[in-house]
């Protein structure tokens, strides 16, 4: 009985032990997907946190870099506006001792003396404008009449070409008809050999047997006749060919050379055109020389004037 209990016992601390290691088991699988799933949320929480910090960082790298870039341009402009205000507080203490150097009794001259000036500037420049509007009137009118010139030398030209034309088309007309009457006239030739021709068909078919040896004669003799028109005939074409031929290449010849009188006429004007519009550059670039030429000789006297006065007056 006591080995029955111990042998039940023993089964029974197995049994236990056996569900103790599997609940233990399912507890550790447990845990280890939960540490799992925690682990991986808190690297993924961990990388969005980098990469937004990240980011921060980068812009706010980029705007540090903008900042320095602005700071070194404000820099460069202020040391700019510092030399150019040192410079002007040079030129003004430099104006001053001109000036302090200038005694009271001197002024009423340089005074009279830089009025004196200042007018002969504006006579100079009155003078270069008077100067400047007759250069640029006399330029266009040089424009207009070589334009003029140019436009009448066109008409002419285009005029010879149609009289050309004219007088070509009716060379034409004219070898035209003569074709025409050449033809007719070769036409009526070869009627008449034709006609010529069944004349003698018939009378050598209606003449008697008795006669054989004088209708051989006759028929013989127009034979002859009848040879010697048809050699005529083909003398005739012949000859009409070679005229016909003659006045199609004479009317060729003249078509050429008026091609190239037209070429000769286009080239003319495309030459005149370029000169033109080289005339029309050579006026505006004068034009713009005189203009920089009086802006910058008068407005420098002037404004040297003006300095000087202003301070005289000022310091008195």
């Amino acid at each position: 009985m006591q080995n029955e209990a111990g042998s039940a016992h023993s089964q029974d601390l197995q049994a236990l032990r056996a569900e103790s290691q599997a609940t233990i088991d399912q507890l550790r699988t447990a845990h280890q997907t939960t540490v799992d799933g925690l682990k991986a949320e808190h690297q993924a929480a961990l990388e969005s946190q980098v990469k937004s910090l990240e980011k921060q960082i980068s812009k706010q790298a980029i705007e540090l870099k903008a900042t320095q870039e602005d700071l070194a341009k404000a820099k460069g402009a202020l040391a700019s506006s510092t030399a150019e205000l040192e410079s002007l507080k040079i030129q003004l203490d430099e104006a001053r001792a001109v000036a302090a150097a200038v005694d009271k009794t001197d002024k009423d001259e340089v005074i009279a003396r830089l009025q004196k000036d200042l007018a002969n500037v504006r006579e100079d420049h009155a003078s270069l404008n008077d100067m400047f509007v007759a250069t640029k009137e006399s330029l266009k009118e040089v424009s207009r009449n070589h334009g003029k010139e140019l436009e009448e030398a066109a008409k002419g030209r285009a005029e010879e070409v149609t009289k050309l034309r004219a007088s070509h088309q009716e060379e034409i007309s004219a070898l035209t008809g003569e074709k025409s009457e050449l033809q007719t006239k070769l036409s009526d030739l070869e009627g008449e050999l034709a006609t010529i021709k069944a004349t003698l068909a018939t009378e050598s078919v209606s003449s008697p047997k008795s006669n054989g040896t004088a209708h051989a004669r006759t028929s013989s003799v127009s034979r002859d006749e009848l040879q010697k028109l048809h050699e005529a005939h083909n003398l005739k074409v012949h000859d009409l060919q070679a005229e016909h031929e003659r006045a199609i290449k004479a009317l060729q010849e003249q078509h050429e050379i008026t091609r190239a009188k037209s070429d000769e006429l286009q080239q003319e004007v495309a030459r005149k055109n370029m000169e033109i519009q080289y005339l029309e550059t050579d006026q505006e670039e004068s034009q713009d020389q005189i203009t920089r030429y009086v802006k910058i000789f008068g407005l420098k006297s002037f404004v040297g004037a003006m300095c000087t006065l202003a301070v005289i007056y000022g310091l008195s």
